[in-house]
Formats: structure tokens, sequence, C-alpha cells
């Protein structure tokens, strides 16, 4: 189910070891561009996020991420202040990230708050098959642009992590 509204930790750790099929997957599966300004701040993610059933699809929501595995960004995401230390396992998933699995505008004739990510640090290890997975953002898609503004470091690059990826689709 969607997730819309936003989270604050308030600097406490979530232990999540989610084991799941379906799209997306991440501790907030999906944000739609049916709300505005979402934020996701001050959480320590530990566990292990695995998707189940993602081997052999080419389906492009099946993606996955640690903190979120999907958004539709002309709802303006912002994630602050967090810290992934999950390992996020994609099992065959195309688009696998630390914090943010995919994110995706696809009208270009429609406005976008696009994705900002702040003070954030992945240090859990990224296992996803093909180019689009990364420590923090695996994929990121728009026919025409999109605002991705990460200001986070520390970054670890663990496994075969990168920073971020651009999705196939608009490459």
């Amino acid at each position: 189910f969607p997730f819309y509204g936003n989270f604050d930790g308030n600097g406490k750790t979530i232990t999540a070891n989610i084991k799941a099929g379906g799209q997306p997957v991440g501790l907030f599966s999906e944000i739609t561009d049916a709300t505005k300004n979402i934020t996701i701040k001050n959480l320590t993610l530990n566990g292990r996020i695995e998707r189940t059933d993602a081997t052999g699809t080419n389906d492009e929501k099946a993606v996955l991420g640690g903190l979120l595995g999907y958004t539709v960004n002309y709802v303006g995401v912002r994630i602050d202040n967090c810290v992934n230390n999950a390992d996020i396992v994609g099992n065959g998933a195309k688009m696998v990230g630390g914090l943010v699995g995919r994110t995706y505008a696809f009208a270009s004739d429609r406005p976008t708050d696009g994705v900002h990510v702040t003070n954030c640090t992945n240090n859990g290890d990224i296992i996803g098959d093909g180019n689009y997975t990364a420590g923090i953002v695996g994929a990121i898609c728009a026919p025409t642009s999109l605002t991705v503004n990460i200001t986070s470091f520390p970054f670890l690059f663990t496994s075969n992590s990168i920073f971020l990826s651009r999705c196939p689709l608009y490459a």
C-alpha cells in the first residue's frame, strides 16, 4: 500500500526483517502522486529487506529500496537524517537502492518536486542484478528531467554499490 504521510523516527532504530514479493518492496513500499511534500526523517534502519519474486521479471515496479521502494516524483519526497544499516537483497530485482529503489517521473508536462536526500548514509550491503543497483538511489527515471538532490556523506561503498544510477527507460 502506498504511504501518504510524514514519518519522524525521532532518532530511533527500526529493525525490520522483510521478505516480500509484490510491487514494490521497502520499509515504505510506495509514494505516489496522491500526496505532496512527504518527509521521512531521523531514522536508522537495521535488519534485512529482501525481495522474493523478482527473478526473471522485467516489470518496471519490481524494485526494492531500504526505506522506500518506489516513488513517482511530482510529490516532493524528502529523506533527512536517515541511516540504512540493513542488507538490501534484490533476488533478481533490476533496480535496488539502499534508501530508494526507484524514483520515477513519467509525464514530462507535469512539474516535479523531485527527491531530496540530505545527511543520510548507507552502511548495508546492497545486492541487485544489473546496472541499476546503488547505495542511495537505485534508479532515476524521467523522460526529460527530474530533480534529485543528494547531500549525503559520508558514503560507504559496499558490494557492487554505486552512488546512483540512471534508469534504462530514458538513458
